[in-house]
C-alpha cells in the first residue's frame, strides 16, 4: 500500500519543480532599455553625432507587445550629414512554446539614404526552430 502514494508523490514533486523551472526561466513583465550617444570630434574636421534610442517591452499572458525608437543626428564642418528617425511596434500572440501569431507596423526617415519617409506593415507567424541562451532560429 506504500507505493501508490510514493508513485503520486514523485509525480507532484516532478511536476513542481518543472513548474518551478519554468517559473523561474520566464522573462520579466515588461523591460525597458534607452541609449544616449554623443561624440564630437575636431583638428584636421569637425563631427558631432547625437544619437537617441529606447526599446519597451510588455508581457501579458500570451501577449508580448514590442515599441522602439530611434535618432541619429550628425554635423560634419557645420552641415548636417545624418539624419535618422525610426519607430515600430509589434505584437505577439502567442501559440505555444514555439509558435506565435505577429503583426508590426514601423516608420523610418533617412535623409541622407534618399527616404523621406517610409511605412512598413505586416502580418505573420513565427516558429522558433531553435531557441536557448546562445542561439536562436526564428
Amino acid at each position: 500500500m506504500q507505493r501508490p502514494s510514493v508513485l503520486v508523490f514523485s509525480l507532484a514533486a516532478a511536476v513542481t519543480s518543472s513548474r518551478l523551472e519554468a517559473q523561474a526561466k520566464a522573462p520579466p513583465a515588461s523591460e525597458f532599455s534607452a541609449d544616449l550617444g554623443f561624440v564630437s570630434v575636431s583638428g584636421n574636421t569637425s563631427v558631432t553625432t547625437l544619437s537617441l534610442g529606447e526599446k519597451w517591452v510588455r508581457r501579458i499572458a500570451r501577449w508580448e507587445f514590442k515599441q522602439d525608437m530611434g535618432a541619429i543626428y550628425g554635423k560634419t564642418e557645420g552641415t548636417e550629414t545624418s539624419n535618422l528617425l525610426k519607430a515600430s511596434v509589434r505584437g505577439d500572440y502567442g501559440l505555444g512554446a514555439n509558435m506565435a501569431l505577429y503583426a508590426r507596423t514601423a516608420f523610418d526617415r533617412n535623409k541622407f539614404a534618399g527616404v523621406k519617409s517610409r511605412f512598413a506593415e505586416g502580418l505573420g507567424l513565427v516558429a522558433k526552430l531553435k531557441a536557448n541562451d546562445i542561439d536562436q532560429l526564428n
